[in-house]
């Protein structure tokens, strides 16, 4: 276990350092490595150290093959941390980027923060407009089963 969390430091530094002295655009093979080790970080509960390399990746190269998926898990450890404003501003933010290849992943995490802070209607909302725009997406039966979910909750709640 020490090993393993020796390497992980390693990586932490290794991560920081190529932050600090990178240029404006990551090159492909380190935005992998970035996104690599903020998925560790993210698995580790680690969600503000994971959320800055997400968002550097982001910021270094819009274009870049995992700017999106960035974003998005940046939204993620903010509803992680319960910190759902903030997801929402994430989430929000993505789905309406133009060009977005992660406006599902966007509206999922918008009807998971708004279900967590019980706006029912509002969570509803987004999540049939993932069934209704994205019906062929993985999400789909996780959205079927949220939107049961809530149904439950309302009727519980009268």
């Amino acid at each position: 276990m020490k090993k393993y969390h020796k390497i992980l430091s390693g990586l932490i530094l290794m991560t920081l350092i190529l932050i600090v002295a990178s240029p404006l655009r990551l090159k492909a093979k380190d935005v992998d490595s970035l996104f690599n080790v903020a998925n560790i970080l993210y698995n580790e509960t680690k969600y503000d150290e994971a959320r800055e390399i997400f968002l550097e990746i982001t910021r270094s190269n819009e274009s870049n093959s995992l700017s999106d998926q960035s974003h998005y898990m940046a939204g993620m450890t903010y509803l992680s941390q319960e910190n759902y404003q903030s997801a929402i501003e994430k989430f929000m933010e993505l789905y309406n980027k133009k060009g977005s290849t992660k406006q599902p992943e966007a509206l999922w995490g918008l009807g998971n923060a708004y279900v967590a802070l019980k706006e029912f209607n509002r969570a509803k909302y987004y999540l049939n407009r993932l069934i209704v725009f994205f019906p062929e997406n993985s999400l789909y039966p996780q959205v079927k089963a949220k939107l049961t979910e809530i149904e439950e909750k309302v009727k519980s709640s009268k």
